[in-house]
């Protein structure tokens, strides 16, 4: 293709096949992504709630809905399992793959997998990309198994492919995401009379982050094959609570428990434009998604 029939090919919006719309982080990119200049296909397993819905098991069919061929340019894989044995774990790679091999099926140019955090394990430092991984929990090393089978995956294919190594997501954690009416929270203090420290990303931030991701791939701009995000600084649990005028308690933390859990976030701020986190704005953006929810 010559530069003006691909100048006119990306004045085309991207389109987008999110699969897991049905999760909470799909969710918050249903609200995120309302009015953005995107073609996208939402797919859920089950019954299909919006127009732009689509029914697809991948594990179970392998093969992506051919109605989506040639329409989609990014694959934004959402979909996976948190909890459960290993055996129900290595469901996050069943479901990686199944983006792989839809990206070939489809035509799309790229998939991005949702991994996580948890995949570094313990560090007294921020976490960059290219630090040794060493999970300490089932999840984070399902997650990393994800990565990797994936990655061959693609690199066999011949598809780009980047796992996305998610902080803290406000209202999707088990912080802000888990507090009910009548009940307290409680957080960990360690030796130094202070409480976890983690990255986080707010909930609109986290659609206009991907909305940028992705049109930087439909303009045929490069994404490395491993992105840490979140918001930059690192925010204190305890001032999140304060942030939203909830009271809480200390406990005492348990030997095993992770004081800061901090990525690296040099590379995503290179590459995107990513608004400083603040304990206030974080509680907005929460506020605002659990408002839209009602």
């Amino acid at each position: 293709m010559d530069v003006h029939r691909l100048d006119q090919a990306n004045r085309q919006p991207p389109g987008v096949l999110v699969m897991g719309a049905s999760g909470r982080l799909g969710r918050m990119l249903a609200q995120g992504w309302r009015h953005a200049d995107m073609t996208l296909f939402w797919q859920f397993r089950g019954r299909a709630p919006t127009a732009q819905g689509l029914v697809w098991a991948p594990i179970d069919e392998l093969r992506a809905p051919r109605v989506l061929e040639g329409r989609v340019d990014v694959i934004l894989c959402l979909s996976g399992v948190i909890t459960g044995d290993a055996r129900a774990l290595e469901a996050n790679s069943r479901l990686a793959l199944a983006a792989i091999t839809a990206a070939q099926d489809l035509g799309a140019r790229h998939v991005l997998l949702s991994s996580s955090a948890a995949v570094y394990g313990q560090s007294a430092a921020p976490t960059r990309e290219d630090a040794p991984t060493c999970p300490d929990a089932a999840y984070g090393a399902a997650k990393l198994a994800m990565e990797r089978d994936a990655q061959a995956r693609a690199s066999a294919a011949g598809v780009g492919c980047t796992s996305l190594r998610f902080g803290n997501i406000a209202g999707a954690d088990g912080l802000l995401g888990a507090i009910r009416p009548g009940r307290r929270p409680r957080l960990d203090q360690f030796a130094d009379g202070l409480g976890p420290v983690r990255s986080y990303l707010g909930p609109a931030t986290l659609a206009n982050i991907l909305h940028q991701l992705v049109t930087h791939l439909h303009e045929g701009g490069r994404v490395p094959s491993v992105l840490n995000m979140a918001q930059p600084p690192a925010v204190a649990m305890a001032d999140l609570l304060d942030a939203a005028h909830i009271g809480w308690d200390w406990a005492p933390a348990p030997e095993e428990a992770r004081q800061h859990a901090v990525m690296d976030l040099t590379r995503l701020c290179a590459l995107l434009r990513v608004p400083a986190a603040t304990p206030s704005q974080l509680v907005a953006e929460w506020r605002a998604w659990q408002k839209a929810c009602e």
